[in-house]
């Protein structure tokens, strides 16, 4: 069981948040929907308590950084694997 504490809000921006799915030093790791695109997406929120160190948050956007060229990465490889099986 995971101890996170539970989000007041089901929506941020244009996330709908379903369930926690992970804890750490961090931050809370949420499964949730990006209702624009209509895909799973996972979110990880920075705690709110003030311990986050300067060095943590840009550790936090490197990750995410990464996290979203490893992504985009997939998406591209995806679409071409489409493109050449119409060929």
């Amino acid at each position: 069981m995971l101890a996170v504490s539970p989000m007041t809000t089901k929506t941020l921006s244009h996330y709908e948040i379903l369930a926690p799915i992970g804890d750490g030093g961090m931050g809370v790791v949420y499964r949730a929907v990006d209702v624009r695109l209509g895909r799973p997406v996972a979110i990880k929120l920075l705690r709110h308590d003030g311990a986050i160190s300067e060095e943590s948050r840009k550790r936090f956007v490197h990750e995410a950084r990464a996290a979203s060229a490893a992504a985009t990465a997939a998406t591209a490889r995806d679409s071409m694997r489409c493109l050449a099986s119409n060929v």
